[in-house]
């Protein structure tokens, strides 16, 4: 099976949140939103709708399942696929936590334009 991870994160007022969305090979989607305990940034907001959706997604694929990652956060993209270093130890350790979930799966991380990523941009900005 072949699965799709979308995935956004906000900060407002001191205060991250995220949200995000997956599908498999059926259109029925299963989205996900919620807010970061403590001080976040809005990095830190992304990397949290990234991980927060592979702890969705993981534990329901199979070994020869496949999943690509979309998001509108140059950053985290680029981090996620070591096309950039990953300098700041706060954000080393989400990008690490990304990458232990990942283990032995097969994947791809895309960056999107933002208006590509609406439904999860608009699931991290809904307050809980």
């Amino acid at each position: 099976m072949n699965y799709e991870l979308y995935f956004d994160g906000s900060y407002r007022n001191g205060i991250g949140y995220y949200g995000g969305w997956i599908r498999g090979d059926s259109p029925i989607k299963e989205t996900y939103q919620g807010i970061i305990p403590g001080m976040a940034t809005n990095n830190v907001s992304e990397y949290y709708g990234l991980i927060k959706g592979l702890e969705k997604v993981i534990p329901v694929m199979q070994d020869r399942d496949t999943l690509k990652i979309y998001g509108d956060s140059q950053l985290v993209i680029c981090q996620l696929a070591q096309r950039w270093r990953c300098n700041l130890p706060h954000l080393q350790k989400l990008r690490n936590q990304c990458m232990s979930l990942l283990d032995k799966r097969v994947w791809r991380a895309v960056w999107i334009p933002r208006k590509q990523n609406k439904q999860a941009d608009i699931l991290s900005r809904i307050e809980n």
